[in-house]
């Protein structure tokens, strides 16, 4: 399981470098779309160095269905610690195969053994998440800042 949430992870990542819609249509869909974004990435990096504001933001998706984003605003506990009892307003859910942006991630309520909380941007609505549910094998996910 951990290897397939971290070869997800590096699909969607290069997909994104290269400006390519990663899919889940399978192995074979899977290594032709990573092979595509491997052999794009080089320029994809290069123009958004030369635009210098464009910012490539982190792309994940998670392994469950129907997972909560919460938000709570103007609620700053929810914002200090993300947790099911400060971030109580349920904005929205994402499912296994829907990415979604990942702005920031920071310590919150321990979920699964992870204590990690990301805030997320996916289908019209933000909030936060716990990381837990991420597609990817460690509790911290790389090239994403913290809040």
């Amino acid at each position: 399981m951990r290897l397939r949430r971290l070869a997800t992870a590096t699909l969607a990542t290069a997909a994104l470098t290269a400006g390519l819609t990663a899919t889940a249509a399978g192995p074979a869909s899977a290594d032709r779309d990573l092979r595509k974004a491997e052999s794009g990435s080089s320029a994809a990096a290069r123009t958004a160095g030369q635009e210098g504001e464009q910012k490539i933001q982190a792309r994940y998706t998670v392994w469950a269905t129907n997972v909560n984003v919460r938000w709570n605003y103007p609620n700053l506990a929810c914002n200090d610690y993300p947790s099911t009892t400060n971030c109580q307003l349920i904005v929205g859910k994402v499912s296994a195969g829907q990415y979604f942006n990942v702005g920031c991630q920071k310590p919150g309520q321990p979920v699964g053994g992870n204590p990690n909380w990301v805030f997320i941007t996916a289908n019209g609505f933000s909030g936060f998440m716990a990381s837990y549910y991420i597609e990817y094998p460690d509790n911290v996910l790389p090239d994403v800042r913290w809040c």
